[in-house]
């Protein structure tokens, strides 16, 4: 700075450039005034957006079918007495549960999609348990690849993702982050 001073010789060019300087740093505008509280654009409730909600419904109802369809191919291949068949009443509870779930979170926008969203997460999670246990619980065999543990373990890996798409959609309307 010293030697810029002494190279333009003027300090009127060096008070010039200081005052550039400090326009540059300007502290930006004050914040626009809050709007009254409840008032619609910056109402603090929060609500699952159509998108999200859309979304959520497809892919439980892909769950749904994934459930009854590897029940049904569970039921034909294994034998009746094997503990790791599927139980009909914990599968109609999943689907059932799980259609419930949807028709809440497909109300709208609404106070009960919430509440559809947890049913869900309860639900996916219940049959993930369900499905593991029933993997744990079937004897391997070499004869039938992959074995008759694939299609629960695989239901295991299904209701996993079934469990994170009610989650991602549940966990911005409990702690924030999500559009108001």
């Amino acid at each position: 700075m010293a030697s810029l001073l002494a190279r333009s010789g003027s300090a009127a060019g060096a008070a010039a450039a200081a005052r550039r300087r400090a326009a540059a740093f300007q502290p930006a505008a004050p914040p626009p005034q809050q709007h009254r509280a409840g008032a619609r654009r910056g109402c603090a409730c929060r609500a699952l957006e159509a998108s999200v909600a859309a979304a959520v419904s497809q892919q439980a109802v892909a769950y749904c079918v994934a459930l009854g369809a590897e029940a049904a191919i569970s039921l034909s291949q294994l034998p009746e007495g094997d503990k790791g068949r599927p139980q009909i009443p914990l599968l109609a509870a999943g689907i059932g549960g799980t259609a419930a779930a949807v028709a809440l979170v497909s109300s709208g926008d609404s106070p009960v999609a919430p509440v559809g969203l947890a049913l869900g997460l309860l639900v996916c999670g219940a049959m993930l348990a369900v499905n593991a246990k029933r993997a744990m619980e079937l004897e391997y065999s070499d004869s039938t690849w992959p074995g008759p543990k694939a299609w629960p373990a695989g239901m295991v890996l299904i209701s996993f993702f079934a469990l994170s798409a009610f989650w991602q959609a549940l966990f911005p309307l409990i702690f924030g982050g999500g559009s108001s």
